[in-house]
Order: structure tokens, then C-alpha cells, then sequence
């Protein structure tokens, strides 16, 4: 049995080492929620539930981008979804097994700002779920 850990803070550290590209270039990636005055580019990483009572133990992280236009932030949540699908062996003090896509991003605006912002689910299975 593994005590339980939250996924979130060790993904946050592993986008920004896959997306330095995205950060240097002024994408914020926050754990948790946007700042009032979030203006993007930048994405979130929020856990949005998960079961521990089944064979395989889950985390359901949501991404959400925003940006000054909607195609920005859906490619930052695609980008930011096809890391951890493809690199999750290198997410640190997590021990992943396996990342899935379960939701193909959408797009959205958001209710305050007006900003165009795209979501995603993701899957992560792990044994501290």
C-alpha cells in the first residue's frame, strides 16, 4: 500500500521542463486556478477527481488553457496532453503507470474575461492514487 499523493504539483514540474519552449516564451503553467486577472497564455492543472477503489488506482486531471485566441489555447493544452501521454516515465515523485486522453480538448470562452480557453481530460494511473 502507497500512501497517497497528489499528482498535480509533480505534473506542473514536468510540463514546465517539457514546454520550456511555451514558458520562455510567457505560457504560465499553475497548479490549480487561473489568478482573477489571468490573461494567458497559460495553463492549469487541476485534479477533477479519480477512484481509489478499483484494480487500477486513478488520477482525473483537467488542463486548461487560456489564451488571446482560441487556437493558442488549444495548442497548448494539446501540446501539454501529448507530453504526458508520450513522457510520462519521467514524471518525477510519481510513480506513473500509464496516461490516457480522455477527452479530446474543447473549446470554450471564459465567463469573466471573455478569454478563449480549450480543456482536456486526462487519465493517469499511479500508485499513490
Amino acid at each position: 500500500m502507497f500512501d497517497y499523493v497528489n499528482p498535480v504539483l509533480p505534473i506542473v514540474k514536468f510540463l514546465r521542463q517539457q514546454l520550456a519552449a511555451e514558458v520562455s516564451g510567457g505560457a504560465r503553467i499553475v497548479g490549480g486556478m487561473f489568478g482573477g486577472d489571468e490573461r494567458g497564455p497559460a495553463l492549469s492543472v487541476k485534479l477533477a477527481g479519480g477512484a481509489t477503489d478499483v484494480p487500477n488506482p486513478y488520477s482525473r486531471i483537467q488542463l486548461l488553457a487560456r489564451a488571446s485566441v482560441d487556437y493558442e489555447a488549444m495548442a497548448l493544452v494539446i501540446k501539454a496532453s501529448n507530453a504526458l501521454v508520450r513522457d510520462f516515465d519521467k514524471i518525477q515523485d510519481l510513480r506513473v503507470i500509464t496516461v490516457r486522453i480522455e477527452t479530446r480538448p474543447i473549446d470554450t470562452r471564459d465567463g469573466d474575461t471573455q478569454l478563449p480557453e480549450s480543456w482536456c481530460y486526462i487519465i493517469i494511473e499511479h500508485l499513490e492514487a
